[in-house]
């Protein structure tokens, strides 16, 4: 028994949809001050009116879908610090590092939420900057799918297999 007060799933909702805000502010701030979202950001007098603007650009959007796409964005982001790039970065070099990832066996799932939180970048907080990198065929290419050996999949019934089987389903004294 917990002697705490519940919180209702709303609260909870309300709650990670803050901690996702100000995330997402967070890393945006980092960002060059060229980029229009940064700029209008800054332009605001304190942070409650940062967050509010920040809402308005994530209305109707997930909490957790927010947060997942935070952090994969700011993976990108520290990438580009640690190459000594600037934001957005260049398309060879996010290939490149796709690549490494690859190389270093990241799952197909972690290459791929990058792409797709440059993609969210670029369409819901506005950031048309990653536009090269969202469209190049190389790195789109370099996060789909890998077949990674043989699939492990049983093999089809045999005749004999599903006439047994609807013997079974058809005698009603059969405990199923």
């Amino acid at each position: 028994v917990k002697s705490s007060i519940e919180e209702s799933w709303t609260e909870m909702r309300d709650a990670q949809f803050q901690t996702a805000l100000r995330r997402w502010l967070d890393v945006i701030l980092q960002l060059p001050d060229t980029c229009l979202v940064v700029l209008q950001l800054k332009q605001l007098k304190d942070v409650s009116s940062q967050l509010r603007m920040m809402r308005d650009l994530f209305v109707k959007k997930a909490p957790q879908t927010l947060l997942q796409r935070c952090h994969s964005f700011l993976r990108f982001v520290q990438y580009l610090k640690d190459a000594g790039e600037t934001f957005p970065g260049t398309e060879s070099g996010l290939y490149a590092f796709l690549c490494n990832l690859r190389e270093s066996g990241a799952p197909t799932s972690n290459m791929q939420s990058i792409m797709q939180s440059l993609n969210f970048a670029q369409h819901v907080i506005g950031l048309p900057e990653l536009m090269p990198l969202t469209l190049s065929k190389r790195c789109l290419g370099s996060v789909g799918k890998r077949n990674e050996g043989p699939k492990r999949q049983a093999s089809p019934f045999k005749l004999v297999e599903i006439l047994s089987l609807h013997e079974v389903l058809n005698d009603s004294s059969e405990d199923l």
